[in-house]
């Protein structure tokens, strides 16, 4: 699997799980990247993560673990990665192109109409 498809299905997870190094900012912050993968005009995993770790490199955190879990993954926890998506997202979109930028698009627009997760540093 390529670097940028893994790097999609880590962000993915990470959001799908509300990891906590999401700060408040970062999430609504999620907006903006919604907004630069609809302007890409390409469906290529490659593209589409550049644009994810361009918005990544002014949130350290996330940066970090969104490196350290794309080192740390295994080729058979990838695969399951996938199969967990494909069953999360069910692909019948009627009339919709379903890709990888559509579900990175999905599961940021979930996220954006959620409450942040909570961290350790909030009260």
């Amino acid at each position: 699997m390529e670097e940028s498809t893994k790097t999609l299905l880590v962000f993915i997870k990470l959001i799908k799980d509300r990891n906590s190094i999401f700060s408040a900012d970062a999430w609504q912050d999620l907006a903006n990247l919604d907004e630069q993968l609809a302007q890409l005009e390409t469906e290529k995993d490659f593209d589409i993560a550049n644009i994810i770790l361009d918005w990544c490199e002014q949130h350290p955190d996330i940066q970090n673990t969104l490196s350290e879990t794309c080192q740390n993954l295994s080729r058979a926890d990838i695969v399951e990665s996938e199969e967990q998506l494909k069953e999360i997202y069910n692909p019948r979109q009627e009339g919709k192109m379903v890709n990888n930028k559509f579900l990175v698009r999905e599961a940021i627009q979930s996220a954006i109409q959620q409450p942040p997760p909570t961290t350790n540093n909030q009260k």
